[in-house]
Order: C-alpha cells, then sequence, then structure tokens
C-alpha cells in the first residue's frame, strides 16, 4: 500500500509547497521563501481554514495546532535567515512541528474529527512535512561540506541520516507522520537530541479556575515576580471560547505599585478560540530574580474578545492586576496609564528562557 502511493504523496507535497511558497511571498514578516516564513504562511492558511470547519472538536484541534506553531515560530532556535536551525535549541521548533502534525492528523483518535480536519488541512500537513524534510537536507548537506577527512564513525553517521530521508523518509507514504518521524531522526543523527524545555522564569503551567475575558482594546497587566535571569518567550492559556483573533504580550518594570516601563513586547496571531498556551516570543531581556513585574496581555482594537484564567474576582486572588486607562490600544503603551485595579492574580501564564 504505501509503495501505490509514493507518486501521489510526492507530487501532492511538491504542488503544495509551490502553493505556499506563492502565499508566503510578500505576507511573511519572516525572509522570503526561508522555512520559517513558509511555517508562517502555513500558520496563515490554518487560521483562514478555521472558518470553514463545522464540528467543534475539529476547529479546537485546529487552534491547538495553530498554537503549537506558535512555539516555533519568531523563537530563537532560528538563524537570522529564517533557513537554519541552531544545533543546540533548534530541536524544539522541530518539535512543535510534530506536535502540530499529529494535532492536525490524530483527531480521529480522541473525538472523531479525522475526516473533517485531516482531510480539510491535508494540504497544510503536507507542507509541514515537506519544511522539515528540506531542514533535514540542509543539515545533512552542511555536515557532508566539512572539508575534515571523515573518520569511519563519522562516515556511517552521514549514511544513516541520508539513509532516514531518502530511503526511508521519501518511501513512507502511507501516513506523512511516518515521513515526519524519518526526517526528525535524520536531523537529530547530525545535530543531538533534542535539548532540555526552557526554564521558567516567572509565573506558573497552573491553570487558574475563573474564566476571564478583555475586550479588544483593553490592556491588562498582572504582577508576577521574576523567578530567573533572562526572558524571551511568554505563554498565555487562551480559554476555548475566546474570540480574538491576535494577543498581544508584553512586560513592564513594576513602578511603584503598577506598571512602569515597557520592557518588551511582541504580538502571535490566534486561531478564534483556543484551548492552549499561545506564545509570544520577545527580544531576550534580563530579569532580577525576586523583583516584581507586570506581565501586560492585550487583543488589538477591533480583534476580539480575549478569554482567559485567572484566579477570581472581588479580592479572591492573591496578587494584583490593573486594566490600561485607554480602551482602543493596538500596541501596548511605553508608559502605563492605570485604570481600575483589581485583586484577580494570578494570570494562566508563564515566561521562559
Amino acid at each position: 500500500m504505501r509503495g501505490s502511493r509514493k507518486i501521489l504523496f510526492a507530487t501532492a507535497i511538491g504542488l503544495c509547497a509551490v502553493a505556499l511558497l506563492s502565499a508566503a511571498g510578500g505576507a511573511s514578516s519572516y525572509p522570503a521563501n526561508s522555512p520559517e516564513g513558509r511555517l508562517d504562511a502555513t500558520r496563515a492558511e490554518l487560521i483562514a481554514l478555521r472558518g470553514t470547519l463545522v464540528t467543534p472538536a475539529a476547529r479546537l484541534w485546529l487552534s491547538r495546532s495553530v498554537a503549537s506553531l506558535g512555539w516555533a515560530i519568531g523563537a530563537e532556535c532560528w538563524a537570522a535567515d529564517g533557513a537554519t536551525l541552531d544545533t543546540v535549541t533548534g530541536g524544539r521548533c522541530l518539535n512543535a512541528i510534530r506536535v502540530a502534525v499529529n494535532r492536525l492528523a490524530m483527531g480521529d483518535q480522541v473525538d472523531r474529527v479525522s475526516a473533517e480536519l485531516r482531510g480539510r488541512a491535508y494540504p497544510q500537513i503536507l507542507e509541514l512535512v515537506q519544511i522539515v524534510r528540506e531542514i533535514a537536507i540542509g543539515s545533512l548537506n552542511a555536515a557532508s561540506a566539512d572539508p575534515q577527512p571523515p573518520t569511519d564513525e563519522r562516515k556511517l553517521l552521514l549514511w544513516k541520516a541520508q539513509h532516514d530521508i531518502y530511503a526511508l523518509g521519501d518511501n513512507d507514504t502511507f501516513d506523512p507522520r511516518w515521513a515526519l518521524g524519518d526526517y526528525l531522526r535524520s536531523w537529530h543523527r547530525l545535530n543531538g537530541p533534542a535539548d532540555p524545555p526552557p526554564s521558567i522564569v516567572l509565573g506558573g503551567e497552573g491553570m487558574q479556575p475563573k474564566l476571564d475575558y478583555n475586550p479588544a482594546g483593553l490592556a491588562e497587566a498582572f504582577e508576577v515576580t521574576a523567578s530567573g535571569s533572562g526572558l524571551n518567550r511568554i505563554s498565555l492559556y487562551v480559554d476555548p471560547a475566546s474570540t480574538a483573533t491576535s494577543l498581544v504580550a508584553g512586560i513592564y518594570a513594576d513602578g511603584e505599585g503598577g506598571p512602569g516601563q515597557l520592557l518588551a513586547q511582541s504580538a502571535t496571531p490566534l486561531a478564534e478560540g483556543g484551548g492552549d498556551w499561545n506564545s509570544v516570543h520577545l527580544p531576550r531581556i534580563a530579569l532580577t530574580p525576586g523583583v516584581k513585574y507586570w506581565v501586560a496581555i492585550l487583543t488589538p482594537d477591533g480583534g476580539g474578545t480575549l478569554r482567559f484564567r485567572d484566579r477570581c474576582c472581588r479580592g479572591a486572588g492573591t496578587t494584583f492586576s490593573v486594566v490600561s486607562n485607554d480602551t482602543h490600544l493596538m500596541t501596548l503603551p511605553d508608559t502605563w496609564s492605570s485604570g481600575r485595579q483589581f485583586k484577580d492574580g494570578p494570570l494562566s501564564v508563564f515566561g521562559t528562557n
């Protein structure tokens, strides 16, 4: 059965790659035609696809897949050209792509949504697998170009990495996930296993009990205390009931009991809905352990209602939050102007380095 589908699979990958490369041109903020830029274009296609899905479970799994791709796009594991992965942290981005593919392809094992979700998203699944294939080939080519005469052990390693791609991956055509596993194995042979997950430097992964929300244009900042010395990613749990189409997240220094000066901010697109941790990648900033900061979240004006989780209402929380005075924000302000204050924290959010 695998052999009978080989030509069809290869053709579908090629057509999908051409279509998505065209879609990425000019629309992506990442280097044109780079793997990172193509990931961004694929994420945009998946976000657009969500509105065509009928099954609620299919929409949920698609939103979760979009969140997974967000872990890999804009992350520090990429070189500046968006084409090559860092040999130490690159495994994190590849694992995020693997999770995204699995979420698109395995919904039938959970709630019988495969016929809709996998069928509709199949071109995007193939494109994601093709991107990983090209990353693996690039890594193999770079390793093969080493001017030093290879040892017998090195020759065997290169042969295994090549075998994974061309003999196994390119012939594992029954299920794209099988090919993806072969390409990932090739990359890891040359670059080592995935490094440990990044450490949490503020907040936590605990799920708070209260479903809260902010309308578009209204920012809210939550008090946090740093437990580490650096930050480059903020991850917010977005509730499935959310209708926000974009998330802006940033961090402020403490300004005498409230947010002071903005230290960093960035944004990520959302598929309407949520049900997962959505990550915003920031320029790396230094934190001082034990010092208070404020994590701010916002959906730009006109972008839907952001629904998230915090502790509770009317003072039942343990830390403070404060909303912005401006209710029509598109980005977080450089200097915070406070509106009402609450004791709703902590927020279901965490920061990593």
